[in-house]
């Protein structure tokens, strides 16, 4: 298995190697190149060799190979700059790419450090285990069902909300909109969370005719063409690893991952409302999707340092502009604010994060915290020491922490919030039900 291993090691080691160091482009700098080879280098050595899916460490290392290694090199080839950036020399691509291969290390040792220790992980650290062992599907469905209508007199007229985006949008509106837009989206998030619950816990109910209706409700409310990209692998890539599970697939995650970036993904921005061009394969590195590097190369730049207050407002991003005139915006939109950009919705990396909060220190700190996370919560779920609530954010995080890794924070902490609102809506909505059906029981006993 080692030796296989070993041989499919080196068959995208060379894949990647033609695609960063053939010279097809504008420009060429060998030592530029070989930064971004080994970057990808390192990122791939756990991604084939860890027998363990580690699923919160493969998003982190996979946005290292994409965002970190093979796009900016093909970007430096191509000389690609986007929305209006200036010109970024060889000097701030060396500089910028040995921070993030020093992050790179940093991350992989403080993982595995905390992978290899051995905490107290009790089985059920929030005792939700047995909590609906024997809820009726019935009640989801009718729950659900209200649900839908309460989205339908919220936000639509009819609808348009299979492939309407607004209602997950929560910038540039007013406070009423955007306190509205959170609410629609804790509500749609609820339905699919008690399909995931039926899915994980009442194994005996998955082929029922309610539990497909439940499916069927959620999806119409969370349909991929509504959502944006970000939002699509968050709710839609623990229904990928449930049924790669359940059909003892679990090996292969890593391929339907790759798969979503070089296909789905880029298919999906057919359905924005500006910028919805879909380009394909090594085509989509060229793009603005792809902004991570440049964007965290020109804050080293300009050596833009907020002590602290991009950090405040992202975990303070409810707070309304009212009552908050000097709020501050995202760390991307005050990049492009800065420098002019033609685009303001820019990304802004977790390291570029740290650099804009704390400087070199914060980029080293932002990853080794969530390195610490990823490590205990990977292998909590590795030896099934979570509850099934937890066990349910923690699929949901998947999808998260690749979003969060490209930034930027304030948007991200806003996705993480309705997240655990959402879980707890749920958990109370579990109390509720089974609190009516003991009580009913009860009576007729």
């Amino acid at each position: 298995m080692l030796k296989l291993k070993l041989l499919v090691y080196l068959i995208i080691g060379g894949l990647v190697a033609s695609f960063i160091f053939y010279d097809n482009g504008i420009q060429y700098n060998f030592e530029v190149l070989s930064l971004f080879f080994l970057i990808c280098s390192i990122s791939l050595i756990p991604l084939v060799f860890d027998r363990k899916s580690n699923y919160l460490n493969s998003s982190v290392l996979f946005f290292y190979v994409f965002f970190f290694g093979v796009a900016p090199a093909i970007q430096y080839k191509q000389n690609s700059l986007f929305f209006g950036a200036p010109i970024v020399s060889n000097a701030d691509y060396l500089t910028s790419g040995i921070l993030i291969l020093g992050s790179l290390i940093c991350y992989v040792a403080v993982y595995y450090f905390a992978k290899s220790k051995n905490f107290n992980l009790k089985r059920g650290v929030v005792k939700l285990n047995e909590v609906g062992q024997s809820i009726k599907i019935d009640s989801f469905i009718l729950i659900t069902c209200f649900i839908v209508g309460l989205v339908l007199v919220l936000k639509y007229s009819n609808y348009e909300f299979l492939w309407d985006r607004e209602a997950f949008n929560i910038q540039e509106i007013s406070n009423t909109e955007k306190i509205k837009n959170l609410l629609i989206q804790i509500l749609r998030t609820v339905p699919l969370t008690f399909c995931f619950f039926v899915w994980v816990k009442q194994e005996y109910n998955r082929k029922s005719r309610s539990f497909l209706v439940l499916c069927i409700l959620s999806l119409l409310l969370l349909f991929p063409t509504s959502l944006t990209r970000g939002n699509v692998a968050i709710y839609y890539l623990p229904a990928v690893i449930l049924s790669l599970k359940y059909f003892n697939l679990e090996k292969w995650y890593r391929l339907v991952f790759i798969f979503g970036v070089f296909v789905l993904f880029p298919l999906l921005n057919f359905f924005r409302r500006s910028n919805n061009e879909v380009f394909l394969g090594l085509e989509n590195f060229t793009t603005g999707h792809f902004d991570a590097f440049q964007n965290f190369t020109l804050l080293l730049k300009e050596n833009i340092i907020t002590y602290g207050e991009q950090l405040i407002g992202a975990f303070m991003f409810f707070v309304p502009r009212t009552f908050w005139a000097e709020k501050p915006i995202g760390t991307g939109a005050m990049l492009a604010e800065h420098l002019g950009y033609s685009w303001t919705n820019i990304a802004m990396p977790l390291i570029g994060e740290g650099y804009a909060n704390f400087g070199y220190v914060g980029i080293f700190l932002f990853v080794g915290v969530l390195a610490l996370i990823n490590g205990v919560l990977d292998k909590m779920y590795e030896h099934q020491k979570m509850s099934i609530l937890i066990k349910i954010a923690y699929l949901y995080l998947i999808g998260f922490e690749f979003y969060l890794m490209r930034g930027d924070l304030m948007s991200s902490f806003s996705k993480l919030f309705v997240i655990c609102c959402t879980m707890v809506i749920t958990f109370l909505l579990f109390k509720i039900i089974v609190s009516i059906q003991q009580k009913n029981k009860i009576e007729h006993n």
